[in-house]
């Protein structure tokens, strides 16, 4: 990115969200986001001309969970079939040291509990390891007893993870995308809270299209206590779950959003939106 951003190829350029940061660069014209993740203040971000798209900013179809063919059970993972189980699936770097006490305080609430974690390899698991144990052993806990490292799964092991767990556990300050709107094609319920960029309201922006807002947390306090009531009550999980499934229509495959942008094209192309100088 760094070097295309570098170079004018085109009249006009724009970014879009995959790398979610402005570039900087004054070759890039115009940044395509969604209404749902912008703060208020999101232009303040951006060298690049915000455009703001309907919803989450893109048409995004449902994906199809083979669930016939997902078949492996929580032993097959190394995991406890009598545990609630935490899946925390985002790439490692997104989990900062001061969130790990998030995992621990849930733990201290729910005994009962398992948290499974991706690791992208054995270094990386290490780090995490001893980070983990920092924070459980602040609350008295042993991570060992609550936290799962696993490798990167191919996609049907990895959905089939998804349909074995309890509850999604978000990523603070860079939110799940791609990975929120599996989850919840999965079944699975999310718990998240929003950040102060865009990076970090993805889950927040899918959950307000999807009209699932209690799952929003509004501080790290709040997230612990959605987090241990999707675990403990299990009608309201259950209402949640209705609720979530009911919105799919609204999420997958929202058009609107391609509509503008071709809107938007046509305006820059026409000259009626102006390239900044």
């Amino acid at each position: 990115m760094a070097m295309a951003s570098s170079l004018r190829l085109a009249p006009v350029q724009c970014v879009a969200w995959a790398h979610p940061i402005t570039s900087g660069s004054p070759n890039l014209d115009y940044y395509l986001s969604s209404e749902l993740m912008e703060p208020e203040n999101g232009q303040d971000h951006y060298s690049e001309r915000l455009i703001r798209l309907p919803g989450i900013g893109v048409n995004y179809p449902k994906p199809i969970i083979p669930r016939p063919l997902l078949g492996k059970r929580r032993a097959d993972f190394g995991l406890r079939e009598d545990r609630l189980l935490f899946l925390c699936c985002q790439s490692s770097f997104k989990y900062l040291p001061q969130d790990d006490d998030l995992f621990a305080r849930i733990a201290k609430r729910i005994p009962a509990s398992q948290f499974v974690f991706l690791a992208l390899n054995d270094v990386i698991a290490k780090i995490l390891l001893q980070r983990l144990q920092s924070a459980f052993a602040e609350e008295g806990l042993d991570a060992a007893d609550y936290c799962v490292l696993l490798p990167q799964l191919a996609l049907f092991d990895y959905w089939n993870l998804n349909l074995l767990s309890d509850v999604f556990l978000d990523s603070l300050h860079w939110s799940g995308g791609v990975t929120t709107l599996e989850a919840i094609a999965c079944g699975l319920p999310i718990v998240t809270l929003p950040g102060r960029f865009m990076r970090g309201r993805h889950t927040y922006g899918i959950l307000m299209q999807l009209g699932v807002t209690e799952l929003i947390a509004h501080d790290k306090d709040s997230y612990v206590e959605i987090a241990v009531r999707l675990g403990t009550d299990g009608e309201w999980r259950a209402q949640i779950l209705e609720r979530m499934s009911a919105g799919h229509s609204r999420l997958y495959g929202d058009s609107r959003c391609v509509r503008v942008l071709e809107d938007f094209y046509r305006s820059v192309v026409n000259g009626r939106i102006s390239v900044k100088p």
